[in-house]
């Protein structure tokens, strides 16, 4: 699967975009975007959920910032769902999945 990202070198648009990708069978499908555009957020899918936490946005200005809102992705529903945000905002960090829990590595705040 495929989400998020920047579209051009200036940083000016962030995605929400998401797809489903084969790249066995070269396909791919469009999703239902995520809630928020972000960038270098951490991710990762914990049986039909996939997580999209913190990462990067700009504001209307083009000025970057770091993002504290956090999501999942319900694959059986196809859907996006809010979650709790992080304690601050984070850009850049790892994400991992021990016994069902996730847990949210290093960063940038």
């Amino acid at each position: 699967m495929l989400f998020g990202g920047i579209e051009d070198d200036s940083f000016s648009t962030i995605t929400s975009d998401a797809y489903l990708y084969d790249h066995k069978k070269r396909y791919s499908k469009k999703l239902p975007s995520m809630l928020m555009a972000r960038y270098s957020f951490a991710f990762k899918k914990i049986g039909s959920r996939i997580y999209a936490l913190g990462g990067g946005n700009s504001d209307p200005d083009g000025n970057l910032q770091f993002l504290d809102s956090c999501e999942y992705f319900d694959i059986d529903k196809q859907t996006w769902n809010p979650i709790s945000n992080l304690p601050v905002p984070l850009t850049s960090s790892t994400a991992l999945e021990v016994h069902k829990t996730l847990y949210l590595f290093g960063g940038i705040s």
